[in-house]
């Protein structure tokens, strides 16, 4: 797209070229020889008008170079524009839920594909609730087939359950993503997990704060 401007731009500036080197020759003709112009009106029609037809021809490739650079910059803004990165490796998973304060084991991801119901009962549309949290909507892929991607969250985990961040992906786009605890299934949505364990935090620091603003004697 780069080199297609540059051409352009080059175009443009030989047009313009074009132009002034016309618009000199007419000005020379129409003064320096008008008294022959004059005797020979024939010819001055015959000299006018190329000139006037070069100018008119100049102007209107100039217009369209003009209209063309517009169109193909145009373009390339929309382009940049569209081109947001997508979900296509583990990486951009995993920063996916760090922009939610979930740090994620990379190396435990795997993948699977489910297909997202097209009739739904009241337990997914409560599913669905959950994943509206973060923002998603399963509502627009109902019989769809998706990949599952679950990677652990070691900082949720305990020697009891493990947590696992799982999104849900559709042509390199998130349309879901919840939490997911093991073995009992239980499912949380990232806002309400990452409110939870801010909350956590913020008590923990408190504890710490009041032990140490009164040391022991």
């Amino acid at each position: 797209m780069g080199n297609d401007i540059g051409v352009i731009i080059l175009l443009a500036l030989l047009i313009v070229s074009a132009f002034l080197l016309v618009a000199r020759k007419l000005a020379k003709t129409s003064g320096g020889k008008r008294m022959q112009k004059e005797k020979h009106s024939d010819n001055i029609v015959h000299i006018r008008a190329p000139s006037v037809l070069g100018l008119c021809i100049c102007a209107v490739c100039l217009c369209g170079t003009v209209a063309a650079a517009v169109h193909f910059s145009g373009g390339a803004v929309t382009a940049s524009a569209a081109a947001v990165p997508g979900i296509e490796t583990t990486q951009d998973i995993g920063t996916y839920f760090t922009g939610y304060g979930f740090d994620t084991d990379l190396a435990s991801a795997a993948v699977d594909k489910v297909k997202i119901p097209k009739k739904w009962d009241d337990s997914f549309a409560a599913f669905n609730q959950i994943v509206q949290e973060s923002g998603l909507d399963l509502a627009d892929y109902k019989g769809k087939t998706v990949e599952k991607w679950t990677v652990l969250c070691p900082q949720l985990s305990t020697g009891d359950h493990d947590t696992y961040c799982v999104l849900l992906v559709y042509k390199a786009k998130a349309v879901g993503a919840y939490l997911l605890q093991k073995p009992s299934g239980e499912v949380t949505g990232l806002i309400t997990a990452a409110k939870a364990g801010a909350e956590a935090a913020s008590e923990e620091e408190t504890v710490e704060i009041s032990a140490d603003a009164y040391p022991e004697e």
